[in-house]
């Protein structure tokens, strides 16, 4: 299967409150949208939406003007398994390994 690198691209929208990272993302799925869906449920978080009202708080991840979703040539990551998010782990929420 691919691997897909998300990375953000907005920060100040206040979307980003309904995730736990807000860094590059690396995923295994078949396609972006999967890979989206992917990053969406692992790093969701639950948000007080009494903070601001006018925010549907959708998860950012699933966003195009928010995140960009490319296939990622040449990986360090395996291609073989489940959709999964591949960085970041959940104990390591930081930079990725090299290459």
């Amino acid at each position: 299967m691919p691997i897909w690198r998300l990375t953000p691209i907005n920060l100040q929208d206040p979307e980003w409150q309904a995730s736990l990272y807000k860094g590059e993302v690396f995923v295994r799925a078949a396609d972006a949208d999967q890979a989206r869906q992917t990053a969406a449920v692992a790093l969701r978080t639950q948000v007080d939406v009494r903070r601001v009202q006018d925010t549907s708080w959708t998860t950012p991840w699933t966003q195009a003007h928010l995140v960009t979703c490319m296939r990622e040539e040449g990986s360090i990551y395996q291609d073989d398994g489940p959709d999964a998010v591949l960085w970041p782990q959940a104990e390591g929420l930081g930079v990725p390994p090299e290459e």
